[in-house]
């Protein structure tokens, strides 16, 4: 990913403006849709027996706090987020988010990376604003498609560009 990224934007590889946008869905794995998990999954047909391991995988989650000796009573995890560690976690992000690539292949001259809950675009060809036409309705799409996951993107931090 990172050598055609290089390959693609390096300024020795063609002229003209070309434009990168990082986007960091925030605190993914703690708030994907459980919903979103299973509606997906659901749609992909994994069969009865898979589709339920999952469902029970993900319902009836709890937790409990200690410190030292001391512990909290359990509560429900509710709804979202996926378990911390676990091997299934990064598998039912993706299923999450199973929509995004497809509609990225959708826009014209626009290229996509997804690893975890970091998403890369990058346009390299066409005037500045077909560069922030092309970047914005990508942008568009995935604010969509990850509120319906439960998910929104991070706000750009102080002193980082993108």
């Amino acid at each position: 990913v990172m050598i055609q990224l290089k390959h693609d934007v390096d300024p020795g590889h063609g002229t003209g403006t070309k434009a990168v946008l990082g986007l960091d869905l925030n605190k993914a794995f703690d708030n994907v849709s459980h919903e979103a998990i299973l509606n997906n999954l659901s749609e992909i047909g994994p069969g009865v027996g898979t589709f339920r391991y999952i469902r029970s995988f993900l319902e009836g989650r709890t937790a409990e706090i200690s410190i030292g000796d001391i512990k909290s009573d359990s509560f429900a995890l509710g709804g979202k987020g996926t378990p911390q560690g676990s091997v299934l976690s990064p598998f039912l992000f993706n299923i999450a988010l199973i929509k995004i690539p497809p509609r990225m292949e959708e826009i014209p001259g626009l290229k996509h990376t997804f690893y975890a809950d970091d998403i890369t675009l990058w346009v390299t060809r066409g005037s500045d604003a077909h560069l922030e036409e092309t970047l914005q309705q990508a942008v568009n799409i995935v604010e969509e498609l990850a509120g319906e996951a439960g998910l929104s993107c991070s706000q750009p931090k102080p002193g980082r560009n993108g």
